[in-house]
């Protein structure tokens, strides 16, 4: 082990044990969903998922501050891939979103942002698939873009109906130009405290021909692996699937939910869960 990879598990390992979470985005809320993509898509082709696949998609601030304050968000999505009926395939994939600017050359950095849906997200550092460079993302949809940034406000959404996204790519040879529209991605329901909890790495959890760019690849794993060891994260995390067979229907609508533009009883239900 180097001193670098010893440095950044050992730093990232401290803060989880500070905050008792993840040392980063430790505030969040989980939900079962589907992912839909273009198979003639670059994203698409690699993941093969043209008929949709079940996912997990977890919605998070990276610093945790409180309601609706602006934060660095984050989107993480897991989805099984490979062969097998209904999208189940044998492996996993994670990708993991954060935040940027909507327009050009913003769209290339990470921003904060106080809306879950106000602005895009993006890998910011590339895949490489079909020969190609590309950056992926995720956008409103018909998402509401004003929802605030507040896990309980999220929860309160989807438990009404489901929130679509937009999935989208961006070639990097193509980096000024307005990302290309390639899926969409449903959050269906919100995700019970009581199912096993996720651990999202998009180092480990990956495709042959579709992985993250060099030279931070291994920077990154030492921080997620420091991240899991300082909270004492359960090796199955990595390994927990999307659950089949979900319908996009929307569910029975609960009663009194808050209103979508604040925050609401909600913020300490069963969806403001810290399980990623």
């Amino acid at each position: 082990m180097s001193t670098v990879q010893r440095v950044v598990e050992s730093v990232f390992g401290v803060v989880a044990r500070v905050r008792a979470g993840r040392a980063v985005h430790s505030a969040g809320v989980a939900f079962d969903g589907r992912l839909t993509l273009d198979p003639d898509s670059l994203f698409g082709a690699a993941v093969g998922a043209g008929s949709g696949r079940p996912a997990v998609v977890r919605l998070s601030k990276s610093i945790g501050l409180p309601g609706g304050l602006p934060d660095l968000l984050g989107v993480a999505l897991r989805v099984p891939v490979g062969d097998g009926d209904d999208g189940q395939g044998a492996g996993l994939l994670d990708v993991l979103f954060a935040s940027t600017g909507r327009h050009r050359p913003a769209h290339l950095a990470l921003l904060p942002s106080g809306r879950w849906w106000g602005g895009p997200y993006s890998t910011l550092l590339p895949y490489r698939t079909g020969g190609q460079l590309v950056l992926l993302g995720v956008d409103a949809g018909d998402a509401p873009r004003t929802a605030p940034a507040d896990p309980g406000t999220a929860a309160a959404l989807v438990a009404h109906g489901p929130v679509r996204m937009a999935v989208t790519e961006l070639p990097l040879r193509d980096a000024l130009r307005r990302p290309r529209v390639v899926g969409e991605l449903v959050l269906e329901s919100v995700r019970d405290p009581a199912e096993p909890a996720i651990t999202f790495d998009p180092v480990l959890n990956h495709l042959p021909d579709l992985r993250l760019a060099r030279p931070l690849t291994a920077l990154r794993e030492w921080a997620y692996t420091g991240s899991r060891r300082g909270r004492r994260a359960e090796p199955a995390g990595l390994r927990h699937r999307p659950r089949p067979g979900l319908s996009a229907a929307p569910t029975a609508t609960p009663p009194a939910a808050p209103s979508p533009c604040r925050s609401g009883p909600a913020a300490g239900s069963a969806g403001s869960t810290r399980t990623r």
